[in-house]
């Protein structure tokens, strides 16, 4: 099991990313009052890749069972990303979508420093 937790200090919400069983991610949650256990033992990984992103009301959690390839991460990322926005009241369109590259990019660079021991473009 590995997680951390990736604070968006501008949008004041975070992101989790979690890699081990639901039972670990459910122990794990349980340290913050988590009370939707049953949303999370319904979560089905979807054939095409073993990753997920969860939708909090207030962040958002990218869940794998083992680590995801790079391009599978980037695509959670993107949702997370998205999400994020959403949660935050901004609508994704010409005058945002700077603001949504940064974002991604922004978790991309922790997570490939974090989980894949790759070099933050920003050390």
């Amino acid at each position: 099991m590995k997680t951390e937790i990736i604070p968006i200090e501008i949008f004041d919400r975070d992101v989790m990313v979690f890699i081990g069983t639901k039972d670990e991610l459910l122990e794990h949650l349980g340290k913050y009052n988590f009370d939707g256990e049953e949303d999370i033992r319904d979560i089905e990984l979807p054939p095409t890749g073993n990753a997920f992103t969860i939708k909090l009301p207030l962040n958002a959690i990218i869940y794998a069972e083992s680590k995801p390839t790079i391009p599978i991460m980037a695509h959670e990322v993107v949702h997370t990303s998205k999400h994020i926005m959403d949660i935050v009241g901004m609508q994704v369109n010409d005058e945002t979508e700077e603001l949504l590259a940064h974002l991604v990019k922004y978790l991309l660079d922790r997570i490939l420093t974090l989980f894949y021991e790759l070099p933050c473009e920003s050390q």
